[in-house]
């Protein structure tokens, strides 16, 4: 049982963690004006608390640079889905975060599927 308190306790911390780097994110965007990530969205403004795991997990690959396009999939599936149905039933900050991860996916994925090591 303390194992599993200690798992829902890292989790708890790493979620809070990967929420406010996204705050802090945003704040310097706004405050710089060096990206647009963001901002390419300014009627609706990404909730942090709404974000998930998955949300969490693809942004530690993404900053590590091990996404790979089988992961994008993925969590494009679990997330907004896909074709006609992309977006229904994703929230204003779920599509938001997508939006991000893809700019900040992409070059890492070109980089991957230069290389040949990138199932498509």
């Amino acid at each position: 049982m303390e194992q599993l308190d200690k798992k829902i306790e890292n989790l708890e911390d790493r979620m809070t963690s990967f929420r406010n780097e996204i705050k802090e994110i945003m704040r310097e965007e706004r405050e710089t004006k060096k990206t647009a990530y963001f901002s390419s969205f300014p009627e609706s403004e990404l909730k942090v608390d709404d974000l998930s795991i998955e949300d969490m997990e693809i942004w530690e690959k993404v900053k590590d640079g091990t996404i790979s396009q089988e992961d994008f999939h993925s969590y494009q599936e679990k997330t907004v889905g896909f074709g006609e149905n992309m977006g229904i039933g994703a929230s204003p900050s779920q599509k938001d975060f997508f939006a991000f991860i893809t700019n900040k996916a992409t070059p890492i994925l070109r980089r991957g599927m230069g290389r040949g090591n990138l199932k498509t």
